[in-house]
């Protein structure tokens, strides 16, 4: 059965749900508060917002922080990506699977309903 979905925050978590979702023919939109994909890991985050430094680099191999459906490129070695490296993974992500149409950005959400 055929379910019109939102998923709130286009972070890691909510791309990987969103592209689920939308395999399993789902309708959903994406809610995401910040001008682009990413969560934390946004190019343009606010200074009062939470978001990754420039220098940060992630603790985790590229190979344990890709999902299963979008590995890291091709016999590329096992090592800890910067966090620009990572958002540039996920904005990968996004277009191989095409989940830019589900997702709107710099839309707040302040109340749920069903």
């Amino acid at each position: 059965m055929r379910k019109n979905i939102c998923v709130i925050g286009a972070g890691p978590s909510g791309l990987v749900a969103v592209k689920e979702l939308l395999d399993e023919d789902h309708t959903v939109t994406c809610f995401e508060h910040g001008s682009e994909i990413g969560g934390v890991f946004r190019a343009e985050v606010a200074p009062d917002e939470a978001g990754a430094y420039d220098s940060t680099m992630l603790t985790i191999s590229n190979y344990m922080m890709t999902f299963s459906s979008f590995p890291p490129p091709e016999k590329q070695e096992r090592r800890f990506w910067s966090s620009a490296e990572y958002r540039q993974y996920l904005l990968d992500f996004a277009e191989r699977f095409g989940l830019g149409p589900s997702v709107r950005t710099r839309t707040d959400v302040l109340s749920i309903s069903r």
